[in-house]
């Protein structure tokens, strides 16, 4: 006997496929409704995902955000008014620059958290 594996093709159309397994229109299948209970595991489990392009419009809606912030704070005027509170950024370019980094930071921050949290009370 060769130890030669040997494949056989079979060209038939309609296969059996009991020798491998049962066919899905043979199982049994539950009619009656689910719980509210098994409709809330099922929900756990299966999260819907979002779909590439609602994650492209969500990270674009980021980026917008934090260009708009930047062109507030780039003005003259807001410039003005950190150095008015914080006198030490009239001699550091770098420190006024920090401050505002901070301040896109912080808006841009609670910006994301508030609407999400708005959005996950609804």
């Amino acid at each position: 006997m060769s130890n030669t594996l040997q494949f056989q093709y079979n060209n038939q159309k309609n296969l059996d496929f009991n020798s491998g397994g049962d066919l899905i229109t043979q199982l049994p299948a539950d009619t009656t409704q689910p719980s509210q209970h098994e409709i809330q595991i099922v929900n756990t489990l299966f999260k819907t995902h979002n779909t590439e392009i609602n994650n492209v419009v969500t990270e674009f809606k980021d980026a917008i955000l934090v260009g708009l912030l930047f062109l507030l704070l780039s003005s003259s005027f807001v410039d003005n008014l950190i150095i008015r509170f914080i006198p030490s950024t009239s001699t550091s370019v770098y420190m006024l620059l920090g401050i505002k980094t901070l301040l896109i930071i912080l808006i841009f921050w609670l910006l994301k958290h508030y609407y999400l949290s708005r959005k996950q009370t609804k």
